[in-house]
């Protein structure tokens, strides 16, 4: 009998998605996507939400939920457009309460690692360095905070590189992996003989940024870590409350650092040498949502605003207007005076702004 398709299943934390791709492409996506294989599935006894059919000359198109279709696609670019919509489906059905740009593993010795920073900031490159010296790998692209266990989540996606990238993770793979191809190749983490994980607790968070080394570390406090982290979250404006929330648990109870680096290996030292020293922090924090009666400790949200306290300081939210604000003790003081009284009106962001022109805010890095 003659095998015309693949048939299997992924899961991708949120659900199971079935595939069926044509004989040319299915060796391809399992092995690119074995981090996420459901083992010994039966066969998709209905139509499969992803189908890749094989066109002529080594091109591909397949179609997914909704009816939408890719046009024909080469090989080298087929499994990272697979994936676009794999992740799509997984940020679209998410329950967890927040989601970051950003990477997650966990250290030989339990310690949660998130880093955060902007594309093209080394958070694969820094990533795959750690994943192959041992680190638990989860993810390059997205992590899910999960306030009711306390954890992060993410499904184990190949790792995106960049060319300039390439012969540098060549000359990490284990014996008898292939040799990425194409100019943005998605490489499976145990090809780097890597662990895969779906979960893993918080510990520490690291800010990454462009810089030339050696690399430089500094610490970065709680409520500056709450601000970069709202400005990293997928959902901070469709779920604004619940997602604050979790950032502002996160930024709480993780020791966070900001780091600059060019070097890869470099890079990966800093890190392990900050997790190895880090300690939990013990300000104590709080978030305290809209509402016009005051709370259990006798405070009066503001309308319209969701103020986390983090230890001394404020960082305050305007979910409308997507405002973020990180007052300094005074302004802080300030604010929470003004929380325990009557709710400000529609002048409270310009009241915010006010703060801010008075020196009762810090600056933004």
């Amino acid at each position: 009998m003659t095998i015309t398709s693949t048939e299997f299943v992924v899961d991708i934390g949120v659900r199971r998605v079935s595939l069926s791709a044509g004989a040319a492409t299915g060796a391809l996506l399992t092995d690119c996507f074995r981090s996420l294989l459901v083992p010994s599935t039966p066969p998709c006894l209905s139509p499969a939400d992803i189908v890749i059919d094989d066109v002529a000359d080594g091109r591909a198109r397949f179609r997914f939920p909704g009816g939408q279709v890719i046009d024909p696609i080469d090989h080298d670019t087929l499994p990272r457009a697979v994936l676009n919509v794999l992740e799509r489906m997984a940020l679209d059905e998410s329950i967890v309460a927040a989601n970051l740009h950003g990477a997650a593993l966990t250290t030989p010795g339990g310690t949660g690692v998130v880093l955060v920073g902007r594309s093209r900031s080394g958070k694969t490159s820094l990533s795959a360095e750690l994943a192959a010296r041992g680190h638990t790998y989860l993810t390059d692209e997205m992590v899910g905070i999960d306030l009711d266990t306390g954890t992060l989540r993410a499904f184990p996606r190949p790792l995106s590189m960049r060319a300039e990238n390439l012969e540098r993770i060549t000359a990490k793979l284990v014996a008898g992996e292939r040799t990425p191809s194409g100019s943005r190749p998605l490489v499976p983490a145990e090809a780097l003989g890597a662990r895969t994980a779906r979960e893993s607790p918080a510990g520490t968070i690291v800010f990454l940024g462009h810089g030339s080394d050696p690399p430089r570390l500094a610490g970065v406090p709680a409520a500056e870590a709450l601000e970069l982290l709202v400005a990293n979250c997928m959902d901070i404006a469709g779920r604004p409350t619940p997602a604050f929330t979790a950032l502002a648990w996160l930024a709480a109870t993780s020791t966070s650092a900001g780091l600059t680096f060019h070097d890869p290996v470099a890079g990966a030292d800093a890190v392990e040498t900050f997790v190895a020293s880090a300690r939990p922090p013990e300000a104590p924090w709080a978030v305290f949502v809209t509402g016009d009666a005051p709370d259990a400790e006798g405070l009066r949200p503001v309308a319209g605003v969701v103020t986390a306290v983090l230890g001394d300081a404020c960082v305050v939210y305007h979910p409308p207007s997507k405002v973020v604000v990180r007052l300094n003790e005074a302004g802080s003081a300030l604010w929470l005076d003004l929380c325990e009284g009557e709710p400000l009106g529609a002048d409270h962001v310009d009241f915010l702004d006010r703060l801010v022109s008075l020196g009762l805010a810090t600056p933004a890095r």
